[in-house]
């Protein structure tokens, strides 16, 4: 699972876009706080690669992205 808040300009269809492009789901969100639970689309999948969460780190639409409890 991932943690991930978006930088508050982005629409929905950005997201839609971002997680289309990296492979992930919402899993839960968001919080209180804009923070939004992402997880693998393909449910097999246990890990994030690093090569996701770096991708979403050099993304300028998200704004916090670090791996989270399961």
């Amino acid at each position: 699972m991932v943690k991930a808040i978006f930088d508050d300009q982005v629409r929905l269809a950005d997201v839609k876009d971002i997680l289309a492009a990296s492979g992930l789901v919402v899993a839960a969100g968001p919080s209180e706080a804009g923070v939004y639970t992402l997880a693998p689309r393909d449910a097999q999948i246990t890990d994030i690669p690093p090569a996701t969460l770096e991708r979403l780190r050099a993304d300028p639409r998200v704004r916090f992205v670090e791996p989270g409890a399961r």
